[in-house]
């Protein structure tokens, strides 16, 4: 779904949108639950790029570090922030509920983490436990 989206989006913005990704091939036999990268991705090109003048970048890369799965989204885009950033979740309902389903699915302590940088861009990094079978509740 996600492929699908960028691919509307390299439409739409032409050469001014990059999409770099790196992915371990170990991190593609993971399961995650369904749009969970796909919110992340569009606010990065809604809010991140969209708006910038010139060429943006956008970057999506999975790892997997022993029994943990590392998912990044980042853009070099506008940024946020240290006030916006403090209420992000607040903000928009596709972060909040995103956020809500990771920690009802696997806690808290796989939370989001968002750092961003006026006029530098946005990351956003999720750590998830890895496994070949998505928790009981996300099935």
């Amino acid at each position: 779904m996600t492929n699908a989206y960028l691919e509307i989006e390299r439409a739409r913005f032409d050469e001014r949108l990059r999409v770099e990704t790196m992915v371990d091939p170990g991190a593609l036999r993971q399961m995650i639950p369904n749009l969970l990268l796909q919110p992340l991705v569009e606010n990065a090109v809604k809010h991140g790029l969209s708006r910038k003048v010139g060429p943006g970048t956008l970057r999506i890369a999975a790892r997997l570090d022993g029994a943990t799965l590392t998912l990044v989204v980042g853009d070099d885009g506008l940024g946020m922030t240290s006030a916006v950033l403090a209420d992000v979740f607040e903000r928009g309902v596709g972060l909040r509920n995103l956020r809500a389903r990771l920690e009802r699915l696997y806690g808290p302590a796989h939370l989001p983490q968002i750092t961003s940088t006026p006029g530098g861009g946005t990351r956003v990094e999720v750590r998830l436990p890895a496994s070949d079978r998505l928790p009981r509740e996300a099935a």
